[in-house]
């Protein structure tokens, strides 16, 4: 969480959409709302992490510029955010700290919610899982870089056009 958090105060976050991915407590996506960013949602597959970001929402002044989503595992994926489908807005910035199976698997989706030259922070991974996160990452993003803390690492990028 702090190697993403590090990164989000790097990024220009004034005006631009955040989604964070595996929002939990939604830290990640209220961090950025006090950042600067225009607006936030968050999207996890626990009914009780959905209810405690939006609680942290309120109680951090954002819950007005936020929005969260339970994607449940349906077949139609439960309540997604907006940007899968032809017309619909994308994200500028989308973020997740989560395990590196899901980072893995879900690869391609944070590539079809991200803006084309939008920005992509994945953390929740060790430095030892870096070149799979990256090979994962290749063909959606550019730029990929890795920072790391102790044992933890942070791999962000570019969404290719």
């Amino acid at each position: 969480t702090r190697l993403c958090l590090k990164w989000l105060v790097e990024e220009k976050l004034s005006g631009k959409s955040v989604l964070d991915f595996g929002t939990g407590s939604g830290v990640l996506a209220i961090g950025a709302l006090l950042m600067g960013a225009k607006s936030a949602a968050g999207l996890d597959n626990e009914l009780v992490s959905v209810e405690a970001a939006m609680r942290n929402s309120r109680l951090n002044n954002v819950d007005t510029k936020m929005q969260t989503y339970l994607a449940d595992g349906t077949p139609n994926g439960g309540a997604l955010p907006p940007g899968l489908k032809k017309g619909e807005p994308k994200f500028d910035v989308v973020v997740a700290n989560i395990l590196l199976g899901p980072v893995l698997a879900l690869a391609p989706l944070f590539a079809e919610f991200c803006t084309p030259k939008g920005r992509v922070c994945l953390s929740g991974v060790l430095t030892t899982q870096t070149p799979h996160v990256l090979l994962a990452c290749a063909p959606f993003f550019d730029d990929l870089r890795v920072e790391t803390e102790n044992e933890w690492a942070v791999v962000f990028g570019t969404r290719k056009e």
